[in-house]
């Protein structure tokens, strides 16, 4: 989706304007289509239906059995940080649906879209190959943070630093914040990697391969 969100910054500046739309804006469609269902196939999203308006697309689809409509407003208004509009629908015909959510259109928009719904983030650890890093340990994230509101502690057995940083993430995500994780050095080896702040404490030991937290 990088591409997608490129193009959509240079807003008239690319696309141009016109009583149709211009030949930029169909190739954009196009770009668009295919970049958002491979998006969508890796949260196993089903019947995607996507329409061409005038410098502006939207479309339906289905996953877990809910179907969501999804609104890319006037590309030839330049956006700094575009995002889709997406909201619960009752049906195909349902173009007002529930309330208005805004994705931004980079690679995990998938994920976002499961995250906003409260839909089952499960499948991540079950599909491994269908998904990136950050959506298996933003699944790990998820069961972490539940735990960590029961029982205000939760750790996890996390193999390399990379996955333990983007399920720290996920859990800051959950919590309503985002902050920098902090590295710890030893002779230029990682030993750890630290949070604390926004009442509650993070920490993975790299020897270990622990994950911690709690509140």
């Amino acid at each position: 989706m990088r591409k997608v969100s490129s193009l959509v910054k240079e807003g008239y500046s690319h696309f141009g304007s016109g009583s149709v739309n211009s030949k930029e804006f169909n190739k954009f469609f196009l770009l668009f289509k295919r970049s958002f269902t491979k998006e969508l196939n890796m949260i196993n999203a089903e019947n995607i239906v996507f329409s061409k308006g005038h410098f502006y697309l939207s479309g339906f689809f289905t996953v877990q059995n809910q179907i969501i409509y999804f609104s890319l407003s006037d590309v030839r208004s330049s956006q700094q940080n575009p995002q889709l509009l997406v909201r619960t629908a009752k049906n195909y015909q349902d173009f007002r649906g529930g309330a208005n959510n805004y994705v931004s259109l980079k690679k995990d928009i998938g994920w976002q879209m499961l995250f906003i719904f409260g839909l089952d983030l499960s499948y991540c650890e079950e599909n491994s190959k269908k998904v990136s890093i950050q959506e298996k340990c933003y699944a790990v994230s998820r069961k972490m943070f539940a735990e960590l509101q029961s029982d205000n502690y939760s750790k996890r057995t996390v193999t390399t630093g990379n996955q333990a940083f983007w399920t720290m993430v996920g859990i800051m995500k959950l919590m309503g914040f985002n902050a920098p994780v902090n590295e710890r050095k030893i002779n230029r080896k990682l030993t750890s990697l630290t949070y604390t702040g926004n009442e509650v404490k993070m920490f993975y030991n790299y020897e270990k391969k622990e994950l911690t937290v709690n509140n």
